[in-house]
Formats: C-alpha cells, sequence, structure tokens
C-alpha cells in the first residue's frame, strides 16, 4: 500500500504583496483591490486543500504570521525527500523570517514522526527549497537552479545531504527567479 501524500500548506490569511523580489510583483497592483486579492486567494487556497483532500493527501497548515506574506509558498521552505527536511536559506530579508517559522513546523513534522530528519545549510548557502530543487522521479536524481535565490555551492550539499546525483542549471533571468517558475 503506497503511503498517503503528506502537504504542507500555509493558512493565507496575511497573504500580501507589499514589496517586489520578482519581477511579477507588483504592490501597486495588489493596492488597487487589496481585500478583493486577498478574498480571492483565500478562496484559491481552500480549493487546492479540498481539492487535495479529496484526492487522498493529509494536509498538514502552518499558521499565518502577519509581516511574512510570501509564508504562503511553502514549497520553498525545504527540500524534502526520503525523511529528510533541507531547510531553506532565503537570499532577500523580506522572507528570512520565514525561515523560523518554517523551521518549526519541521520540527513539529519530526516530532510526530512524518519526517525523520531535519539539516540546515552550512552558512553563506542560500537555496530556497523545492523552487530551485526538483525531484525526478523517473530519473532518481535532482534538477537545482542556482544563481538568482539560490547560491551554486548549494548543489553539493543537496547531494551529500540526499545522497542523489544533482543536474545543476544556471538560471540566467530574474524573470525566472526560481527553477519551478
Amino acid at each position: 500500500m503506497r503511503a498517503r501524500p503528506v502537504f504542507l500548506v500555509t493558512e493565507p490569511s496575511h497573504f500580501d504583496v507589499r514589496y517586489q523580489i520578482n519581477p511579477w510583483m507588483r504592490p501597486d497592483a495588489w493596492a488597487s483591490d487589496p481585500k478583493g486579492r486577498r478574498d480571492a486567494a483565500i478562496k484559491a487556497s481552500i480549493a487546492l486543500v479540498e481539492a487535495l483532500s479529496l484526492a487522498g493527501a493529509r494536509i498538514e497548515t502552518v499558521p499565518a504570521v502577519d509581516g511574512l506574506p510570501d509564508l504562503v509558498f511553502p514549497a520553498n521552505a525545504a527540500i524534502v525527500l526520503d525523511g529528510k527536511a533541507l531547510l531553506a536559506r532565503f537570499r532577500f530579508p523580506e522572507r528570512q523570517g520565514e525561515e523560523a517559522v518554517f523551521n518549526s513546523a519541521f520540527a513539529l513534522l519530526k516530532a510526530r514522526e512524518l519526517i525523520e530528519d531535519i539539516i540546515t545549510l552550512p552558512d553563506g548557502v542560500l537555496q530556497e527549497g523545492a523552487g530551485d530543487a526538483i525531484w525526478d522521479a523517473d530519473r532518481e536524481f535532482f534538477w537545482a537552479g542556482y544563481g538568482q535565490r539560490s547560491t551554486e555551492s548549494s548543489i553539493t550539499v543537496i547531494e551529500r545531504v540526499f545522497g542523489k546525483e544533482v543536474v545543476p542549471l544556471k538560471l540566467a533571468s530574474e524573470r525566472f527567479y526560481h527553477l519551478d517558475t
């Protein structure tokens, strides 16, 4: 029997676009209708959680934190594979507060035996989770982006932590700031 997949989501009540750290973020557009845009984000989040639950997934929710509007992108929180979570270290100060929140969330998952090990990156190494490291289950290796948000030095850390090959891809445009974009 296959294990039930587990998804980490963040409650979206504090989602906002109040700064710009990529070309697609438009605080001016958000400011034109913040309530309507937040309501739409909350509705979309609820629909996603319902769809995942109906598909048989287990949902783990991280509470929203005022002042951390990008917390709603938990794929960036870590690389998770084979019971291990390699926690992210964010490039931009606007997102760095998320690190402690997600560290606590993964500690709770470990205490409940949903993951086995939590690993932190060495000082000076930036890596933004599954946004820049995508597991290719068919080929059994990671595709890993670097250059915009994650540093090239993160590649060897991913290989060492997971014991898997990593195919590095230099991201050359700020328009594609993460590999998953």
